[in-house]
């Protein structure tokens, strides 16, 4: 039977069917490095705003993260629990993207003095009672939070607390 076989894949039919199997895969492989792979994709979409894989990855990494630091070695979730976590998570997440969007849309602002006034005023921010752009910068390296996208958070939480108001 093996023989058999051997004798019709002799032919140029077979050859082009094995040439498209290994050019389809070698594609499909290479593409996955260059679309960032099976990782790359959304897992929601609020409004027009698209929550990543890679994004969801990072807060649930965080949430992880402050967990482990708050109960130590006790912080081992079963995989039950893993899943209720991502699905909090996840919620999290929407719930927050819808809340900016909203407030984005109702007018809400907030100036550049407004952040820097509240931003000058944190007591982690400050050193001898002023504002310390090096604690400011070790913060951010702490938590490994680039400072533009720190600013545009901070804004965000600035004009939702004045929903609160």
């Amino acid at each position: 039977m093996l023989q058999n076989l051997r004798n019709k894949t002799q032919s140029w039919i077979a050859y082009i069917i094995i040439g498209a199997l290994i050019l389809s895969f070698a594609l499909w492989g290479v593409s996955s490095y260059f679309g960032g792979g099976a990782g790359a994709g959304v897992v929601a979409k609020v409004g027009k705003v698209k929550i990543g894989a890679n994004a969801f990855a990072q807060s649930l990494n965080r949430f992880n993260q402050a967990q482990q630091q708050q109960l130590g070695g006790e912080y081992s979730p079963t995989q039950e629990q893993n899943v209720l976590i991502k699905k909090s998570v996840l919620q999290s997440m929407i719930l927050h993207n819808a809340l900016i969007q909203y407030v984005y849309k109702s007018g809400f602002g907030v100036s550049r003095k407004q952040i820097d006034q509240v931003l000058y005023a944190i007591p982690a921010f400050q050193e001898n009672g002023q504002f310390s752009p090096a604690m400011f910068k070790r913060y951010l390296q702490m938590t490994n939070t680039p400072g533009q996208q720190f600013i545009y958070d901070f804004k965000t939480s600035l004009m939702i607390d004045q929903l609160n108001t």
